[in-house]
């Protein structure tokens, strides 16, 4: 039987190199159970990796980055990148932002048929009965249709289901994955760039009916990117007309950290130029103009350090959480990050509230917690936060160090 390709149109000009995404070991990554890994790998809001590209978008960006709350503005920090600051007085238990929806999101491939595709609940384990062309699952009816009032034209279930098909018959698990050596560095990295442009041309040129055999070997940390990519590239197709603009435009300001990711594990190239090449072959032609190399690279690299994760309730103290998957919320990346925090964030469903923990005076910087307690000695604070590539100086981390 052969494989569904969708057409494609023809290839920009110029494509330019593309991403890196995952974490500490991104190749075990969605296998390990404890909290800890994922906090330090997805569990990310951005830490000072949140200016914009160029000073064009900067200056650009401006007006919508200060429509974000009345309670805070998005400035520049005296270390480098952006901030929220508190643009007046505001008392303990004040709801300072909420999002309702991530710009983009994903479940790990284990769990695609125990996580509600719309609002992520998770039953225990559970099979949800709600499905979509048995393709899709989702807790409840309401959910299904509130996603398909979302997805009217039916595009992303398209998308998610032709990805879906044909990773399927293109699975490899990651230890098979044959790395070339020449990968590691700088040259490395362009080299397997500039064949990704290659590869680009050359499909253009094939026959559709012939394009099948061109379709890379993927693997189940590939899948959660994979649909990730594919839920932004449908929130940037829904435009400034779409539920979710207000993110696309705010996602685009973001600045992506994949050139530090890349060059500390090299072998992602190879993975994401994979994921590229999958998705220009297998997505529907309504999202083909957003399938680019740059666009692919972009949409990952703004990932790594903005993402939220998705996480399973937990009843006693002992228990262990399910890490699901993970979604980009925009306006709520320019939260930085202190051991020291006043900032707390609270997910129900696809929403995440952030409540002040103490009464905060004008012009403090709020910040929240990647995924640690405070509780943590300095050593592994410091540990787990390299992952985000900086070191943190908040109060009680100066203070600390300067008691050693």
């Amino acid at each position: 039987m052969s494989v569904p390709i969708s057409p494609i149109p023809e290839p920009p000009t110029t494509n330019r190199e593309l991403l890196s995404c995952l974490v500490s070991d991104p190749r075990a990554k969605l296998n390990v159970p404890k909290d800890f890994v994922f906090e330090i790998t997805n569990e990310t809001d951005p830490t000072t990796d949140t200016a914009s590209d160029s000073e064009d978008n900067h200056d650009s960006s401006l007006g919508c980055l200060q429509q974000i709350s009345p309670f805070f503005n998005v400035k520049e920090t005296v270390y480098g990148g952006r901030g929220c600051f508190a643009s007046c007085f505001i008392p303990k238990g004040t709801t300072v932002l909420e999002c309702a929806f991530p710009v983009g999101s994903s479940v790990a491939k284990v769990f695609k048929k125990e996580v509600c595709f719309w609002c992520f609940n998770y039953d225990n384990g559970k099979t949800l009965k709600h499905r979509l062309r048995s393709k899709l699952y989702f807790c409840s009816e309401e959910c299904l249709s509130k996603f398909q009032a979302y997805d009217s034209d039916e595009t992303l279930a398209n998308a998610i289901i032709a990805f879906d098909q044909n990773f399927g018959k293109n699975e490899i698990d990651i230890d098979s994955l044959d790395v070339p050596e020449y990968i590691a560095g700088i040259e490395g990295i362009e080299k397997t760039w500039k064949q990704t442009d290659e590869w680009d041309v050359m499909i253009s040129k094939t026959k559709p009916t012939k394009r099948a055999r061109y379709l890379p070997k993927l693997s189940k940390d590939d899948f959660a990117e994979a649909r990730y990519v594919i839920s932004v590239v449908h929130a940037m197709y829904k435009g400034k007309n779409g539920p979710l603009a207000k993110e696309v435009e705010l996602f685009e300001t973001l600045e992506s950290s994949e050139n530090q990711k890349v060059q500390k594990y090299p072998y992602l190239t190879l993975s994401y130029s994979n994921i590229f090449k999958f998705l220009r072959l297998t997505c529907p032609q309504q999202l083909q103009q957003f399938i680019t190399p740059q666009n692919v690279r972009d949409i990952i690299g703004r990932n790594l350090t903005n993402a939220f994760g998705i996480w399973s309730e937990t009843t006693s103290e002992d228990e262990d959480k399910e890490y699901l998957g993970f979604g980009v919320y925009p306006s709520a990346s320019f939260f930085n990050h202190a051991c020291s925090f006043n900032i707390k964030k609270q997910r129900e469903g696809s929403k995440y509230t952030f409540t002040t923990t103490e009464d905060i005076q004008p012009d403090t910087e709020l910040c929240i917690s990647y995924g640690i307690s405070g509780d943590e000695d300095l050593a592994s604070r410091e540990s787990t936060l390299s992952e985000w590539f900086f070191k943190c100086g908040c109060s009680k981390c100066s203070s600390e160090r300067t008691n050693i």
